[in-house]
């Protein structure tokens, strides 16, 4: 079995979506039934994708004020503020890109 990786596979889906809703034989839709019809093309595709094969989403932040050129004129007490407010906004993981 070839497992796709990536947005890959869904890029066509959603492209057939938006093709599918926008072309309704030449008839100009309403807001409300652009609408409808989007949340039930969208629904579709919902119910054929295997949740159990999908990964959650890894977010991750990069503390850009840790850098050398920077970081002595930046308080400790800041950065650690810094990355607790990545990690209430749901951030896994802060990077820092030290000189070399």
């Amino acid at each position: 079995m070839k497992v796709l990786k990536g947005p890959r596979p869904l890029i066509p889906a959603l492209l057939g979506v938006c093709l599918a809703v926008t072309s309704v034989r030449g008839q100009t839709l309403t807001k409300d039934e652009y609408i409808s019809q989007m949340d039930a093309a969208l629904d579709t595709i919902i119910t054929r994708t295997d949740a159990s094969r999908q990964t959650p989403l890894l977010f991750s932040a990069n503390l850009f004020y840790a850098h050398e050129a920077v970081i002595t004129s930046v308080p400790l007490g800041l950065l650690k503020a810094y990355v607790d407010a990545f990690r209430e906004a749901g951030i896994h993981r802060v990077d820092f890109n030290p000189g070399t």
